[in-house]
């Protein structure tokens, strides 16, 4: 079937999904979230969420992540912090991850707190410090569908820089150093 990510905008739901555990800092960021868009405004996926909402999904196998992104209006994530499993070291640069939230085509909205050193991202996402600055990224997304296909454009450009050959590059050049 066609993608959703490639049909006009108006033809796909306007919903959010926030990919990732449930850590504390990112607890902070769903309650915004809701208090914002309502209980039914976010979907969350990844386990643990049911404790928090009732709008969640367990954690999924790579190609079902990959559909909700590309059904979804926007993609919301945040960085781990530093204390919260491995946050704050710059150590997910995964093929897995980068490849996923690029290959969904939508706009990626990803909370990096002040602490946040190193991510795997450049110019793929739109980088937020705070719950208040990715609420209303959300909402010029939303308001704005020149604003939302010029973001996903630029995610989709992003693809290339997650894919096999070049993660192998780069790990095989880590090595060399």
């Amino acid at each position: 079937g066609i993608s959703h990510s490639f049909l006009p905008i108006n033809a796909r739901a306007r919903h959010k999904v926030y990919v990732g555990y449930p850590y504390p800092s990112r607890i902070a960021v769903a309650n915004d979230l809701i208090s914002r868009f309502g209980e039914k405004g976010v979907l969350f996926v990844g386990d643990g969420w049911e404790k928090i909402t009732s709008n969640c999904a367990p954690t999924k196998s790579f190609m079902e992540t990959l559909e909700l992104m590309r059904s979804s209006w926007v993609v919301l994530c945040s960085e781990r912090t530093p204390g919260e499993a491995g946050g704050g070291k710059g150590i997910f640069k995964s093929l897995h991850r980068g490849y996923a939230e690029c290959a969904g085509g939508n706009p990626i909205i990803n909370l990096i707190s002040p602490e946040q050193k190193h991510h795997m991202f450049s110019d793929e996402i739109i980088p937020v410090q705070n719950t208040e600055d990715m609420i209303k990224q959300i909402e010029l997304l939303i308001s704005n569908p020149t604003l939302h296909n010029y973001h996903s454009m630029k995610t989709r450009r992003g693809i290339a820089r997650f894919s096999f050959s070049t993660i192998l590059t780069r790990i095989l050049n880590d090595l060399q150093e």
